[in-house]
């Protein structure tokens, strides 16, 4: 636990934690947990973690490049995903617009991460398809990326990894629930 000055942000919180029940060191511990998740929360937005791995795979790829090929990769190897992808499902995928998704297919074809097919089931339809190129860098990233986490995990006892990921997906859990509820 760290002691620090509460924040703008954090004004009145302990407060709130205390009437909900909780000790002072629980909401001291919740506020180092808040302000971590917010510095975490922000290298993932910007997305540094994956730019050092795009780094280190030597990729020539964007950030956004990567997401498309990533949200690509994830439907055409998930269960029941089949192996092609639209770039509406692209869309969908990234949360942005189809012409945007189109112009990101297009540069990962012309980039060789991609190639464009007649959709399976309709052959006036175009799917996009993921190369030789894009299997052998995700494999070169998953490489790169598990060797960096578990460079992390290294000094953690094995109960402190299988303690910190079940709380983390009892939290994500929980998070995805509160939202889904509205």
């Amino acid at each position: 636990m760290t002691q620090h000055r509460l924040s703008p942000f954090q004004e009145g919180v302990p407060e709130l934690i205390a009437a909900h029940g909780l000790s002072a060191a629980a909401a001291s511990s919740l506020l180092d947990l808040d302000l971590a998740m917010f510095q975490w929360s922000r290298r993932m937005q910007k997305g540094e973690w994956v730019a050092a791995l795009l780094g280190q795979t030597g990729a020539d790829l964007e950030l956004t490049q990567f997401q498309a090929l990533a949200a690509v990769a994830r439907r055409c190897h998930a269960p029941g995903g089949g192996d092609q992808a639209t770039v509406g499902d692209l869309a969908e995928m990234m949360q942005i617009t189809p012409s945007r998704a189109s112009r990101l297919a297009a540069e990962l074809v012309a980039r060789g991460y991609f190639r464009r097919a007649a959709a399976q089931e309709d052959g006036r339809k175009s799917c996009l398809e993921l190369t030789q190129k894009a299997e052998t860098f995700l494999a070169s990233f998953r490489q790169h990326k598990w060797e960096f986490l578990l460079s992390i995990y290294e000094s953690w006892p094995e109960e402190d990894i299988a303690t910190f990921s079940r709380l983390f997906r009892r939290y994500t859990d929980g998070v995805a629930q509160k939202l889904a509820q509205g």
